[in-house]
C-alpha cells in the first residue's frame, strides 16, 4: 500500500541510496569496502534514524530487519557466499532503511523479512549471473568473486520502487 512519505522516510531512503552508491563504487574499484567506511555508514545511519524519529516510529521494523539480516548475512558470510563488506552493507540497510520507505505493509516483522530477503535474493542472483557470464568469456582469467554491493543497490532500488507500483 502506498503511503505519503514523511521526512524521516525520505532521509532514510536518500541516505541508504547514497551509502550504497558509495560502497558500490568502492566494491567495483577495489573489491573491498574498508571497515571504517562500513562502520561509519552504520553509525551515520543510526544517528540519522534516531534524529529523524524513524527509529522510534518504526522500532519493530528496524529491530526485525536488523535481527533477520544479521543472522542471514552472518550465515552467508560463514559459508563464503558473501564477503564481509556485503554482510556489513546488508546490516547498514537494516539500520538505515529496513522496509519499504514509500509504502507500508501493516506488519513490520513480515515486511522486514520479505524486503530484506528480496534485496538479498536480487543481490545473489545478479551476482551469480555476473559470475557465470564472466566465466563464459573466452579471455576470462577472473578469479575474484564478483562485487555484490552494486547488485544489492539494484535490489534495494527495485524493492523501493515496488511500493509505488
Amino acid at each position: 500500500m502506498i503511503t505519503e512519505p514523511d521526512t524521516a522516510a525520505i532521509v532514510s531512503l536518500t541516505l541508504a541510496v547514497l551509502l550504497l552508491l558509495l560502497f558500490s563504487v568502492m566494491d567495483i574499484r577495489a573489491r573491498e569496502v574498508r571497515n571504517k567506511y562500513s562502520v561509519g555508514g552504520i553509525l551515520l545511519g543510526i544517528v540519522a534514524v534516531y534524529l529523524t524519529g524513524h527509529l522510534r516510529d518504526q522500532f519493530i521494523l528496524h529491530a526485525s530487519a536488523t535481527i533477520f539480516l544479521l543472522i542471514v548475512s552472518f550465515l552467508l558470510f560463514r559459508t563464503g557466499a558473501i564477503g564481509g563488506a556485503d554482510a556489513k552493507s546488508l546490516l547498514m540497510i537494516a539500520v538505515v532503511s529496513p522496509g519499504m520507505e514509500l509504502g507500508d505493509w501493516g506488519n513490520p516483522v513480515l515486511e522486514a523479512i520479505i524486503i530484506g530477503g528480496l534485496e538479498m535474493l536480487v543481490m545473489l542472483l545478479l551476482g551469480m549471473l555476473y559470475w557465470r557470464a564472466s566465466q563464459n568469456r573466452v579471455d576470462s582469467v577472473e578469479t575474484r568473486p564478483p562485487p555484490l554491493i552494486p547488485f544489492l543497490t539494484i535490489g534495494y532500488l527495485v524493492v523501493q520502487l515496488l511500493a509505488i507500483l
